[in-house]
């Protein structure tokens, strides 16, 4: 069945250096469920714009020159040498970069990023969240874990500090990475001051001055308005909302849901605020958040048959099974797109899905099938409900039709592959497999069933060829894989 998860790593090169962007998601822990996001950034080439800076030079001591660097809006400040440069363009709030940075296959680079988390939350939960996903990283080694004693502490509020060395291997450039992050959590905002160098460079001069730029961070004592990621003042909501959506499609939900605070702030709420507000909370798994988003946004659009399927889709996930089937009767009441109708069976029949009534889901597909039979997705759950039914025949039936509506359909493509296992012809299974992997080459699934395949009809050639082409690939996806498939 298909929902909405979702989860991305990606990697980019610059003109000189080629470099990563990992992301690892904070958790944030409510009363009664976790949502994590991840997002541990390392520079991206761009181009090189110098952001906003206050306060010239100073001197510190040694007598090189520092610059002054304050962001009023995320609130923090630091000091950088004169012979580096700011990016608002390369990862995180800000970054800090060598200006000569010809010797390297792995540019070093200090970011800094702010993350909005559910107040209260514990510092050591959230690194213990981001070092149960860090793990998963080609030849990770964690050095070490040092909690700062006390942090910053005033008589209403306290910032604890921790700080975190790790190394793993950057599958672009095929350097060893040397990490040190520090994270500072303050009421419902963590800072991450992050530095990264190539290994040989650890305790090199560049190291030795990313850990005094680290030092010198500073939060500040109230937050402004001006904006310095796109190199001049962003004021208003709109402007906000534009900056915000670029961080929800790329993965940085908690970074786009504190914009989105902003813009909330600086006017009344536009339903594209809480539209966005709930997709970034549906990202981070935050589903009773997301729901109560959708509300407000329902308020001002009680007969969008598109908000009411979203929101109840948020209620579903968020297992609040009475609201759902309350509001899926009212969503098959209105009329919309095709579309937007046919979601609505879905919807109903995704609640009895859950609910473990399978024969009250199979209804609902069928009935959504009757009134839209263009619609694979229909298909695609009803097959899945045949299958838990271990009916294999109609369930191959079903993810064919789903198939031959939708040839691009990757979950119809995974459930057909799981049939044909069932149903011992493994030659149509690797078909179905192998379609996934020309939609998505990074599904680890696809590659995991594949191997399976060709090990049970002994075909080591096909075996080795695989997984030659995925190292050369992927190392971290092959690592993941083979761990899987043995």
């Amino acid at each position: 069945m298909e929902s909405i998860k979702k989860g991305k790593k990606a990697f980019c090169g610059g003109d000189r250096s080629k470099r990563i962007f990992i992301k690892i998601y904070f958790a944030a822990v409510s009363i009664a469920a976790i949502f994590i996001l991840f997002h541990h950034a390392a520079p991206c080439a761009a181009e090189g714009r110098q952001p906003i800076l206050s306060g010239g030079e100073e001197t510190r001591v040694g007598g090189a020159g520092m610059k002054k660097y304050e962001n009023a809006f995320y609130g923090f400040g630091l000091s950088y040498p004169k012979n580096y440069e700011l990016s608002a363009k390369r990862g995180g709030a800000v970054t800090v970069t060598p200006k000569k940075n010809d010797n390297y296959r792995f540019l070093p680079a200090l970011v800094i990023s702010k993350y909005f988390v559910i107040k209260g939350q514990p510092l050591k939960a959230i690194i213990d969240q981001i070092e149960k996903k860090m793990s998963a990283l080609p030849y990770y080694r964690l050095n070490y874990i040092s909690k700062n004693a006390g942090g910053i502490e005033t008589q209403s509020e306290r910032t604890d500090e921790i700080k975190v060395c790790r190394e793993f291997a950057d599958a672009v450039s095929e350097e060893t990475v040397y990490e040190v992050s520090l994270y500072k959590l303050k009421t419902e905002y963590l800072y991450e001051i992050s530095w990264q160098v190539p290994r040989p460079f650890s305790n090199s001069p560049v190291a030795e001055d990313f850990e005094r730029i680290a030092a010198s961070f500073k939060i500040l004592g109230a937050e402004g308005t001006a904006e310095v990621l796109a190199g001049a003042p962003v004021n208003t909501p709109a402007q906000i909302l534009g900056e915000a959506n670029s961080l929800s499609a790329s993965g940085r939900f908690l970074e786009a849901l504190a914009l989105l605070k902003k813009a909330a702030q600086a006017g009344p709420a536009s339903p594209d605020i809480h539209l966005l507000t709930a997709k970034c909370y549906t990202g981070l798994k935050d589903y009773k958040r997301a729901a109560s988003s959708y509300e407000q946004l329902l308020k001002s659009y009680p007969s969008n048959l598109e908000f009411l399927n979203l929101y109840v889709d948020a209620l579903i996930m968020g297992k609040d099974y009475k609201k759902a089937l309350k509001f899926c009767k009212k969503a098959l009441d209105l009329t919309g797109p095709q579309q937007a109708m046919a979601m609505a069976y879905i919807n109903l029949g995704n609640v009895f899905l859950d609910m473990k009534m399978l024969t009250e889901a199979l209804n609902s597909y069928s009935q959504g099938i009757s009134r839209f039979p263009g619609s694979a997705r229909l298909y695609n759950n009803a097959a899945y409900v045949y299958y838990l039914q271990r009916d294999y025949n109609s369930a191959a039936d079903y993810y064919n039709k789903a198939i031959s509506l939708d040839a691009g359909y990757k979950s119809a493509h995974l459930g057909a592959a799981l049939v044909y296992v069932q149903k011992k012809d493994l030659a149509a299974a690797s078909f179905h497999y192998s379609r996934v992997l020309k939609i998505d080459d990074r599904c680890e699934e696809a590659y995991i069933g594949l191997l399976k395949i060709y090990r049970e009809m002994n075909m080591p050639k096909n075996y080795d060829e695989l997984l030659n082409s995925l190292r050369a690939k992927n190392a971290g996806l092959y690592d993941r894989v083979v761990k899987k498939a043995r």
